[in-house]
């Protein structure tokens, strides 16, 4: 959910961005202009950082991302959650270990991208920060731009705004998108400076949000101090607390919500500090917003430290008690530096991790495609494929990485990736299908684009049969149920899939959960992805644009 925008601020952030994709331009061909001067990408774990890394060298082969920058990928620790907190202080530690003295003011982008997007599927195999946005890359116009070409495209001001000599990180995180105007911008003070969106209650109650000084609480741009933040609080917390700074368009009260944010060099050798005390081992899940931002400004308390609603191991009182020393020593150790907000009035910040958000933003949001440069009118995205003249493509539906030839047809709310359609299909309203290839073959996954991907159940339904049964699941998900047979070829396994469908659909157990076919998770499938095939099957596709 994201406050609305008028057309004329829509086009306003439509100019602006245009602006900063024409600096990333010159930072693409000018090695001397200045840019961040190490970009981190952390990652689930070893396997996907080899994915990661892969990625990252083809789109410096094809000159899509600056080569003066180094990239890093660094993986969470293997065994257990740490939450993008603690892969913050993995990764300071790493940069430390390998800059040393340069480190400290070193300028860094770190995206935080670990995770295997459950609720977006199409994304698991190469992660989100590689996902495809409905308009044309920077470099290659026949290539659709990624979310990280954005995302460096986005920030491109920043390592100019930080004073010279000075270091810096700037966190963020792989799956969404904000609009603002990167002028009124100011990286220059010690502690932590965080990008501040107009959003209303309803919204903050999902965010953290800035509570500031009553001089603050007026609408206009620049640098604020915050008494202090809170996290995902009710519509009446966020009053009670003094959050309120005006009312939204429909006359709802309206807060500073969060996004990205930076920290100074100080910042970052307390960090170090604190990671060293603790035997550099994080054992809890650090949220990096709510466990590094609640500790700040004269007003901080230490209420939210038992808290324990956005940790997945909630109930463990091991966890528990882990999480809460963590944040006590963050609290401690960050003591004395300011929290500055910086407000950004008419500013919108997107999130891009559901099927349904992409379908949203990607065909039907009018001011979000606007301030990408995209024209609002389509009703659906084809990005990065090959469709036919006489083919149909209902909106909302996103088709990528894909060929649809003649007499086709995708109906409304559908998500169609890696696939390469036979004449004249027709796909179902709200399919979700994409092909990938595995080690051992390939295989489509189909399922609904309403479907919750990460619902754990002992009926697991697929298109309303019970998979269940038929297979004697133990409780699983369709994230881990071998559902998907894994067959010789992309077209085999596309029928295999399609009469699946078919046979779901009717109230029957499609031939190949009972023919002795092996049959993969959507989980199996990422931890066995044959990458290269991918890339290479990409890449020859895009040739043919």
């Amino acid at each position: 959910m994201t406050a609305e925008l008028t057309p004329e601020q829509a086009l306003e952030h439509q100019k602006l961005h245009f602006k900063r994709v024409s600096m990333y331009k010159e930072i693409l061909e000018d090695k001397e202009k200045i840019f961040f001067d190490v970009v981190v990408i952390t990652s689930a774990d070893e396997e996907q950082t080899t994915t990661f890394k892969m990625n990252i060298d083809s789109m410096l082969e094809q000159q899509r991302i600056p080569s003066q920058t180094e990239y890093h990928v660094i993986p969470d620790p293997p065994g257990r959650k740490v939450g993008c907190g603690g892969a913050t202080f993995y990764v300071l530690d790493e940069l430390a270990a390998k800059y040393k003295d340069r480190f400290a003011h070193l300028k860094v982008l770190l995206i935080h991208a670990g995770g295997y997007s459950k609720r977006l599927p199409n994304h698991s195999h190469c992660g989100k920060i590689y996902s495809l946005l409905p308009v044309p890359s920077i470099k290659n116009p026949k290539a659709a731009l990624s979310m990280l070409e954005l995302k460096l495209a986005c920030f491109t001001h920043v390592a100019t705004q930080i004073p010279e000599g000075k270091g810096g990180v700037l966190v963020t995180c792989s799956d969404d998108l904000i609009f603002y105007d990167h002028t009124q911008c100011d990286f220059t003070k010690v502690g932590f400076t965080a990008f501040g969106h107009p959003g209303s209650v309803t919204i903050g109650k999902d965010h953290g949000v800035f509570v500031l000084e009553e001089v603050e609480r007026d609408q206009g741009p620049g640098l604020a101090k915050c008494l202090k933040f809170i996290h995902k609080n009710t519509t009446q917390q966020q009053a009670e607390e003094g959050a309120i700074v005006g009312k939204t368009m429909a006359g709802e009260p309206e807060v500073y919500t969060d996004s990205s944010y930076f920290f100074s060099e100080e910042v970052g050798s307390v960090l170090l500090q604190l990671f060293e005390k603790v035997g550099k081992t994080i054992k809890a899940e650090v949220d990096a917003y709510g466990d590094f931002m609640q500790c700040l400004g004269p007003k901080r308390t230490e209420a939210y430290m038992r808290n324990y609603g956005n940790t997945s191991n909630s109930n463990d009182d091991e966890e528990r008690e882990n999480l809460y020393r963590i944040r006590k020593t963050i609290y401690d150790a960050l003591a004395g530096f300011d929290l500055n907000c910086l407000k950004l009035p008419n500013s919108r910040f997107y999130h891009v991790g559901t099927m349904k958000e992409v379908l949203h933003h990607y065909c039907n949001d009018t001011a979000f495609l606007t301030c990408l440069g995209k024209s609002p009118l389509e009703g659906n995205s084809i990005i990065e494929s090959l469709v036919d003249a006489s083919s149909i493509v209902k909106g909302p539906s996103v088709v990528e990485y894909s060929r649809v030839p003649a007499n086709c047809t995708v109906s409304e709310g559908s998500i169609v990736s890696g696939v390469d359609l036979p004449p004249g299909t027709s796909l179902p309203a709200k399919l979700f299908i994409q092909t990938l290839p595995v080690k051992s073959g390939f295989v489509t996954h189909v399922l609904s684009t309403d479907d919750d991907i990460k619902k754990a159940t002992d009926e697991l339904l697929l298109f309303g049969f019970c998979a269940s049964k038929t297979l004697s699941l133990p409780t699983a998900s369709l994230w881990t149920a071998k559902l998907y047979p894994v067959k010789a070829t992309a077209a085999e396994s596309l029928k295999c899939a399609l009469e699946m469908h078919a046979a779901c659909s009717a109230g029957k157990a499609p031939t190949c959960w009972q023919d002795g076919s092996q049959l993969l998770s959507l989980a199996e499938c990422v931890t066995g992805k044959a990458l290269e095939v991918q890339l290479e099957l990409r890449k020859k596709l895009l040739s043919e644009l």
